[in-house]
């Protein structure tokens, strides 16, 4: 495809969130390395609530685990010094578990700020407290009971996004069923923002 299109085609090539190197090897691998435009789009953490930030990461704890692979433990230091250089050195920082400890060291928990003479550090965060999957191996295996939860368990929540048919969002919409639409779970839908933590059980009674 390259070589048909040399002459009047550039090809660009974005890896989220970071290109590495075996990515380079697969374009070497592919002799497309020096034909292509290459730029990387470091999305890094992505807001899904007002408190909440997600790296969206599904398969980074197995990779860790079972791989031995660093590169989310990369991913989240990158995210965290990003987070500090536009709110301000984070001045307390505690860790729990054996990744989060590991990112501790790598962030400098343990180095203390030393502020110069009459200037002190300004942060918009107070504290920042890091836990890992490896403090609580057992919730997952759980069955969700709450109601985000039994949402979860029917359609799939990724990134704070379901995708559904889309009459059950507008029973009014016009056209056959069976069209999915994206919706984003957020405390913007007021019934979602009350009712998210609740029991399945005790939902008829929370509604009545």
């Amino acid at each position: 495809l390259i070589q048909a299109h040399q002459e009047d085609t550039k090809f660009v090539v974005f890896f989220c969130p970071r290109y590495t190197v075996i990515c380079k090897e697969i374009l070497e691998v592919g002799n497309v390395l020096n034909n292509v435009e290459i730029f990387e789009l470091p999305y890094e953490l992505l807001p899904i609530e007002k408190d909440v930030l997600t790296l969206d990461e599904p398969s980074g704890f197995r990779n860790m685990m079972l791989g031995y692979s660093m590169q989310t433990l990369t991913l989240v230091k990158h995210s965290l010094q990003r987070i500090e250089a536009i709110y301000g050195k984070i001045p307390l920082k505690f860790a729990k578990g054996v990744w989060s400890c590991m990112m501790y060291d790598a962030i400098g928990g343990k180095e203390k700020d030393v502020a110069s003479e009459g200037e002190a550090q300004y942060s918009e965060i107070d504290a920042l407290i890091m836990m890992d999957r490896t403090v609580d191996l057992y919730t997952p295996l759980l069955t969700q009971s709450t109601y985000e939860g039994m949402i979860d368990e029917f359609y799939g929540i990724r990134s704070g996004i379901i995708e559904v048919d889309g009459k059950i969002l507008d029973p009014e919409l016009k056209g056959p069923g069976g069209v999915k639409t994206l919706y984003l779970l957020s405390q913007e839908d007021n019934m979602f923002a009350d009712s998210n933590d609740f029991h399945f059980n005790l939902m008829k009674y929370h509604f009545q």
